[in-house]
């Protein structure tokens, strides 16, 4: 192997060092735990802007906590079940909905 082949070998190696480095700092940086998050934590969370998630507050739209009456904070959970809230239902569950409905009415119908 000459110079040249040894050389772009260390760079390599170095770039994907530092690639996993930059990984596990991003993922030291997420919050974690139940511990309250910030107003920045909670946005960059949501990956929203901070603008928009003191909009999202000030209309109660999501749940936050004010414990001095000024600073903001939010609990994971409640930003995660911000995030599942609108679930989009599946073809099957639409079918299998529309299918119980029908045979609940027919069953309804013959009560009657």
């Amino acid at each position: 192997m000459n110079e040249t082949e040894w050389s772009n070998e260390l760079l390599v190696q170095i770039l994907a060092r530092f690639e996993r480095i930059e990984e596990l700092l991003s993922q030291s940086q997420q919050p974690t735990g139940d511990r309250p998050l910030t107003l920045r934590e909670a946005a960059k969370y949501l990956n929203i802007s901070e603008a928009y998630l003191y909009t999202l507050t000030s209309g109660n739209r999501i749940r936050h906590y004010k414990p001095t009456g000024k600073k903001i904070f939010f609990k994971k959970t409640d930003l995660d079940e911000y995030l599942l809230q609108h679930v989009r239902k599946t073809k099957a569950d639409i079918e299998a909905e529309a299918l119980s409905y029908v045979s609940k009415s027919r069953y309804n119908k013959r009560k009657a």
